[in-house]
């Protein structure tokens, strides 16, 4: 059994309650006892041996009385909290025990207590175990919450809300608030008594902390608008009271507009909110009360205990409301719907042009049917025609020129020329008297085309019409591209900029972005290595590898050979030079490609570092790669280049997993290799010479490709390739003559070949180093991705809408 509290107008009707109770019970064989009251002559009629205290004649200022876990002051006639000993170890088991210890059930100290709830979501957010000691930035928030759950027990709540006056009028007033970490209710009980007297009081709260799942301000605004409809239905049912009216408030305009339609309207989770609203209140008992009168908002924020203990509007509600309520005897507060809440609103209506234009078009069909209505064979009927669709475009097309060209529009009505400055001077508009709106003038007067593709309806670029025309033929094309979309517009419209609409809508779409997405995470591009920038003693002393192929060769010679086998090529690039070495492999095995790096090794001398791709780069690469990639990344193929090139001083560098960006060098001349392969052979077949021979026609052509960009200057004969670092010459340059039998004299410029021969590096450093020192993508640097971000996975294997 519980405790029992109850109150009365007058001590005598107080006294009859007692006795009546402690017989019933008593007859049931229940003795109450540890009765207190805050009236002496109440107590006078209790036996000293069932008073809560030995002498509560005196009401002493310091007496308390625990009930219903709440303690009472009988002498104040107030409600206080008490405050427990703390647990001298902080840890997030201990800290959920001392915020367990404040019990508030009707929620008085709801802006104290979400400041710990909080408190407790960011220890689980921050994953810290239940015994584990709070780290020190932690521990510094958490001595903060702890001085204000002492001080809650310095708060004093009056118990009695209505006095023994004779009230003439009850009224019940809800308040409700979110933000980003927390939304809120607050009800509070307005009593107007005969002698004009007001008085309003905090009688029930509550708090919630926001999810952890993001969610918009407007959304969690009206979460906190449910809570309080739910508060009040079920005080409603508790007060035994007659409310002269209810009057729920909020301080967000998108959640009244929101509740002020049907739920279809609205998106599933706004939809099934609304709905519950609706049940519960009427729309006449939605009102809208500004931020800084709206008491709700100290729940959503919190506040410190010294703050709430002298807040007038946590206690007493918003005077300006009540003040209001008593002498204009109603609430105006309807405010206008600013910008960005009719941003807000048009995101969850997402409009269509078709169904605008069907409606329109319906209510014109009303005024003819009606102008008509005594000839029955001219009222229009059943499904909308063509003309009847086009007409109503034609209207939202008339209004949009009538709010963006006014006064263009007039001058060509009077038959006027219009001004220098016009945006549509270029277009040399004229007005079409029989359609009331301006067409496109042109040059296309003399050409067989219609008269909708040769003088087509001028259309304003920032109008809603036109924004929706262009979202509705972008969806009746199937998502076309840009140009596709604004080549089919204008075959009957001409929107002004229309190249800029026609993106803004294809970028905006969200199916197109699926399909094509634009990877927002990549980082700022780094540094060039090392390798890269410095001057090497040699061509190829650090080099990259890597494959291209299958190819297929045939066996042996003869047009009846029907026999092909596999080949691949081994291609080795100079990190400095770009210099490039392709050899032919048989197959993907180990000894094959030590075979060809010997080979490379025995014509372009030794290399100091072998840079690698890693195997597993490639997963889900195509399946005739997959034998490449598992032989180059498996400990056996490691182990043995390692025993073989030893000796030899090769150092071998594997780049890290998924990171195609570490590869770019050889990557880039894997497809140029392939560029050219498919452009020559095509469907042809070729023996192995003729494809040994043609792959190293392909690398001469690579060694030749110019380093850096070409100039007009008629002087600049030659461009530098990476063939001047290897034979001091283009690959493919014409042959010189031979100078053997010229007599030595003739022979003095040979050391000023041979010294711009040495200074290849210098000339490749002033003219290439310039355009290696811009960063031609991933410009700038980005946040890194960090826990609750919505991300989309690609995936190489799928297609964009599997990703």
């Amino acid at each position: 059994m519980d405790d029992f509290l109850s109150g009365s107008s007058s001590e005598s009707e107080a006294i009859g309650v007692r006795t009546q109770l402690q017989d019933m019970l008593q007859s049931t064989g229940f003795h109450i006892c540890k009765w207190s009251s805050n009236s002496r002559k109440v107590l006078q009629s209790i036996p000293d041996h069932l008073r809560a205290i030995e002498d509560e004649l005196k009401i002493d200022t310091t007496d308390t009385v625990k009930t219903l876990g709440l303690v009472w002051h009988p002498s104040s006639d107030t409600f206080n909290f008490k405050s427990t000993p703390f647990n001298e170890k902080v840890t997030k088991r201990t800290t959920l025990s001392d915020i367990a210890k404040l019990f508030d059930p009707l929620g008085f100290v709801s802006p104290i207590v979400i400041l710990a709830k909080l408190f407790m979501q960011l220890l689980w957010t921050e994953e810290v175990d239940w015994d584990e000691q709070l780290p020190n930035s932690l521990m510094v928030k958490w001595l903060h919450i702890k001085h204000n759950l002492q001080e809650v027990s310095c708060i004093r709540v009056p118990r009695c809300i209505v006095t023994t006056d004779t009230p003439k009028q009850f009224h019940l007033f809800g308040f409700s608030d979110a933000s980003s970490q927390a939304y809120g209710a607050c009800l509070y009980l307005i009593v107007i008594y005969e002698n004009e007297t007001i008085t309003s009081r905090l009688i029930l709260s509550k708090s919630k902390v926001a999810p952890l799942k993001t969610q918009s301000i407007p959304k969690l605004e009206l979460c906190g608008f449910l809570m309080l409809s739910d508060l009040l239905e079920s005080i409603k049912k508790t007060l035994n009271l007659s409310l002269t009216s209810i009057k729920a408030f909020t301080d967000s305009t998108i959640v009244r507009f929101w509740c002020r339609k049907e739920s279809f309207h609205w998106k599933v989770f706004v939809a099934n909110r609304v709905a519950k609203v609706r049940n519960i209140l009427k729309q006449e008992e939605i009102h809208h009360v500004p931020t800084d009168q709206n008491p709700a908002d100290l729940i959503s924020r919190g506040v410190e205990t010294s703050i709430l203990k002298e807040s007038e509007l946590w206690w007493h509600g918003p005077q300006s409301l009540i003040r209001q309520l008593l002498y204009d005897n109603e609430i105006k507060t309807d405010p206008i719907l600013t910008s960005e809440d009719e941003k807000q609103i048009q995101g969850e209506q997402k409009p269509h042009l078709e169904k605008a234009v069907r409606v329109l078009a319906y209510v014109q069909r009303f005024i003819i049917n009606v102008r008509n209505i005594a000839a029955r064979e001219l009222r229009w009927q059943r499904y909308l025609k063509y003309s009847e669709l086009f007409a109503a475009k034609l209207l939202f097309a008339r209004q949009a020129q009538l709010q963006e060209y006014e006064e263009e529009t007039l001058y060509l009505q009077k038959g006027f020329t219009i001004a220098k400055s016009s945006k549509l001077l270029s277009c040399n508009p004229f007005y079409d008297v029989k359609n009331q709106v301006l067409r496109v003038g042109g040059r296309l007067e003399h050409s067989d085309l219609p008269f909708s593709r040769k003088h087509p309806i001028i259309l304003p670029p920032m109008h809603r019409f036109t924004r929706l025309l262009f979202e509705s033929q972008h969806r009746f094309l199937l998502h076309a591209g840009p140009s596709f979309l604004l080549s089919h517009v204008r075959r009957q419209w001409w929107p002004i900029n229309g190249k800029r609409v026609a993106t803004s809508v294809y970028r905006k779409c969200v199916k197109c972005f699926h399909v094509n997405p634009t990877d927002n995470c990549g980082q700022l591009m780094g540094n060039l290595p090392a390798s890269r920038v410095c001057r090497p003693s040699k061509v190829f002393i650090n080099s990259g590898c890597d494959y291209a192929g299958p190819f297929f060769v045939l066996q042996h010679h003869g047009k009846r050979c029907k026999t092909f086998s596999k080949a691949y090529v081994a291609l080795f690039v100079c990190m400095a030079t770009k210099a490039v070495h392709l050899e032919v492999v048989t197959d993907t095995r180990t000894e094959k490609y030590i075979a060809a790096l010997r080979r490379f090794i025995a014509v372009r001398g030794k290399v100091a570092e072998m840079n690698c791709d890693n195997g597993s780069n490639f997963h889900g690469a195509d399946s005739e790669m997959k034998d490449f990639r598992q032989m180059l990344n498996s400990v056996k193929t490691k182990e043995a280049l390692e025993k073989t090139f030893s000796e030899d001083g090769i150092k071998f560098n594997y780049i890290p997993g998924n990171s195609p960006h570490m590869r770019g060098l050889w990557e880039s001349n894997v497809k140029a290799v392939k560029y050219h392969m498919k452009r020559i052979i095509g469907n042809s077949k070729l023996n192995f010479e003729e494809f040994y021979t043609l792959i190293k026609q392909i690398e001469a052509c690579l060694n030749s490709r110019p380093l850096c960009k070409l100039t007009d200057d008629p002087d600049d004969m030659q461009i530098l390739t990476s063939g001047h670092f290897i034979t001091g010459d283009s690959m493919v340059a014409i042959p010189e003559p031979d100078y053997t039998t010229v007599p030595c004299n003739r022979l003095k410029r040979f050391q000023l070949v041979q010294s711009m021969f040495q200074n290849f590096w210098n000339i490749y450093r002033n003219i290439v180093f310039g355009d290696l020192q811009v960063r031609t993508k991933w410009k700038q640097p980005k946040e890194n991705l960090k826990t609750g971000d919505l991300v989309l996975v690609k995936d190489d294997n799928q297609p964009p809408l599997q990703w």
